[in-house]
């Protein structure tokens, strides 16, 4: 898991090792609330095999959580 503010090069180091291991990179950004457990589930199971899953703004899902 990579933390750290917007800008810091979290990403680009990402997919520097994606590149580097000949890797599939899929993104996949949280922050929306059009996703739910079913959708999640099915998005994690189509990603190709041998890739990285990026969760962006993975934090967002948190909040107001109960």
């Amino acid at each position: 898991m990579l933390y750290g503010p917007p800008g810091s090069g979290k990403t680009s180091f990402t997919e520097a090792i994606a590149g580097q291991c000949r890797l599939n990179l899929c993104y996949l950004n949280l922050s929306g609330n059009n996703i739910d457990d079913d959708g999640l589930n099915r998005l994690l199971g189509s990603t190709p095999s041998r890739s990285i899953i990026l969760l962006e703004d993975i934090d967002s899902i948190f909040v107001k959580r109960q």
